[in-house]
């Protein structure tokens, strides 16, 4: 018993520790702030009771942000998840190449929001824009877009949609193929059509998984932060002013951390009503309809248009980087097939980022931070999730409380509150900030604990019958036979930190600490007329995390798959 007590102690905390310093005391740190302001009288911190909480429904610029927030959500939520839904049965058609398909539809999945708001502000740029020169070819004038305030939300709108689509395809690809083939087997023998079938057997063994899409699409739209940063600055006049960026202007930029913690706590109870906890259904295989050669037409015309939607702002980006730049905007209007494909290609742009923009220490900085927290994270959230699913112990529920707590709360809403600890350890400026409070993921824990509950107890058995103690057995019997989590488990550790953009620029300062996409936000501000080096830095930041994504996916759909993600 006490050998098995030092185990729990030792498997839970790394894990927990980190959780209760970096994402529980951020949020109670929050809360505690949010009941004081700032005396210029007293030169003081004072007690104000519910003044923070009066002044969110009072004051017209964040009652602005709450509306433009959810206006933003009321829309972008079912266009993302009908036309990811939509995607995911596409891709689960049987069809010649279909493997092909589905990797060319993922391969968005890596690309970051800091990269699609970089790419489409050229695109959408009024002047100089690809967008108008493809409006001019419909005989539509040529639009302002996001420097319009009636069109400054759509176009966030549209961009937002085009880059969740394929991400949330995954989920519902991991939801399909749990259905058992032999519902859809027994509607065949019943006649039905593959539209009847969809109604009566896809959608309502596919509850469960609408339900945690819904949801956590839900969550990420309403902490939405880069677009505003990166594109617009809120503007044109309060037009794209999301409520997560008003809540980073109010704490940096107005210096009113207490209002911040009140404007976080009110999204915190907003999102906590909003989060669901599901349990899963287990089934099968892709669908598997007879289809006439002229549907199987359609179905790859479909596939050829979307890969054209998909991929027409990445190819420029690509071919553009190839440019010198004063060739950049000479081929855009009219369109032609030299707006496609350089005619003087150079390599001057990539070169002049690693030379002179400091890019190759960014893009070693990312890879490292992003190494060391998958490493770390996938021990740390594997031990504490084998021990959830498998060990009984004092205070588990307790524990397990505290984990969903932090999986339910996103690491934006911690961030505002979290740099205030960072600037006690006088952390700022360093890699621990921007590796040790991500290690530890509430989500991953989870995933592996759902992953571990189905562990065969068999092997386990067997492993101290041959005299290996409880530590002994996780790392040379349990975590060599969890490949599939493992993957899974680190392929969100590294697109979290790959595509981090709020958390990086809070606790950098100097150059030599940037990441890949702060380095990238910064070429667009510093570098406004170099948008050679810009798409050239764009570029390799997609294509590096697409060669580590994209040979590893379909263990990454069966991670997802084993560890119930559906719940």
């Amino acid at each position: 018993m006490k050998k098995k007590n030092v185990a729990v102690a030792v498997f839970i905390f790394p894990a927990m520790v980190l959780l209760i310093a970096f994402k529980i005391y951020p949020i109670l740190s929050g809360i505690y702030e949010s009941f004081f302001s700032y005396s210029f009288v007293n030169k003081a911190t004072v007690f104000a009771g519910l003044k923070n909480y009066a002044e969110i429904f009072t004051d017209s610029t964040i009652l602005n942000s709450i509306k433009v927030t959810l206006v933003f959500n009321v829309f972008v939520n079912p266009i993302q998840i009908l036309l990811s839904f939509a995607l995911s049965l596409l891709l689960m058609v049987k069809l010649r190449g279909q493997r092909i398909f589905r990797t060319i539809h993922m391969i968005p999945v890596a690309l970051s929001f800091t990269i699609a708001c970089t790419l489409w502000g050229v695109l959408l740029s009024p002047d100089q824009g690809l967008m108008n020169s493809i409006l001019n070819l419909f005989g539509i004038p040529a639009q302002s877009f996001l420097n319009d305030k009636s069109q400054a939300l759509l176009w966030v709108i549209v961009l937002a949609s085009w880059k969740g689509l394929g991400y949330w395809a995954v989920f519902f690809i991991t939801g399909l193929e749990e259905v058992p083939a032999q519902l859809y087997e027994a509607a065949s023998l019943d006649g039905a059509g593959y539209w009847q079938s969809l109604r009566y057997v896809t959608m309502p063994a596919m509850k469960r998984t609408f339900k945690f899409v819904v949801v956590s699409d839900t969550v990420s739209n309403f902490i939405l932060f880069v677009p505003a940063y990166v594109l617009t600055g809120g503007g044109p006049d309060g037009a794209t002013d999301f409520l997560m960026y008003r809540i980073y202007r109010m704490a940096y930029q107005y210096s009113n951390i207490n209002l911040a913690s009140a404007m976080i706590v009110v999204l915190l109870i907003i999102l906590g009503s909003i989060v669901l906890k599901e349990k899963r259904d287990k089934g099968g295989e892709k669908m598997n309809y007879k289809k006439s050669r002229l549907t199987a037409a359609l179905l790859y015309i479909l596939h050829f248009l979307l890969i054209v939607i998909i991929f027409l702002p990445l190819v420029f980006a690509l071919t553009s980087s190839f440019r010198p730049l004063s060739d950049l905007y000479r081929y855009v209007s009219p369109l032609s097939w030299k707006t496609f494909i350089p005619v003087n290609a150079t390599l001057d742009a990539y070169v002049a980022i690693f030379t002179e923009g400091g890019y190759g220490q960014a893009l070693l900085n990312s890879l490292g931070i992003a190494a060391v927290t998958v490493i770390l994270g996938i021990v740390f959230n594997g031990m504490a999730g084998y021990v959830f699913a498998k060990y009984e112990f004092r205070g588990k529920k307790f524990l397990f409380l505290l984990v969903m707590l932090s999986y339910m709360v996103p690491f934006e809403l911690l961030s505002i509150n979290l740099y205030d600890l960072i600037l006690k350890l006088n952390w700022v400026d360093t890699y621990k900030a921007l590796i040790i409070p991500c290690i530890a993921n509430g989500m991953i824990i989870f995933l592996f604990r759902q992953y571990y509950l189905s562990f065969p107890d068999q092997l386990l058995e067997a492993a101290r019958i041959d005299g290996m103690g409880h530590i002994g057995i996780f790392f040379k019997v349990v975590l060599p036979n969890s490949r599939a989590i493992c993957i899974s488990a680190g392929l969100v550790l590294f697109i979290n930190q790959w595509e981090s953009f709020l958390w990086p620029v809070l606790v950098t300062r100097s150059k030599d600490m940037y990441t890949v996409q702060l380095a990238l936000s910064n070429f667009s501000t510093q570098y406004t007329k170099n948008w050679d080096q810009i798409f050239a830095g764009s570029v390799i930041a997609f294509l590096l995390p697409v060669a580590i994504i994209m040979p590893l996916q379909k263990f990454f759909t069966a991670g997802l798959t084993s560890s119930g993600i559906k719940e």
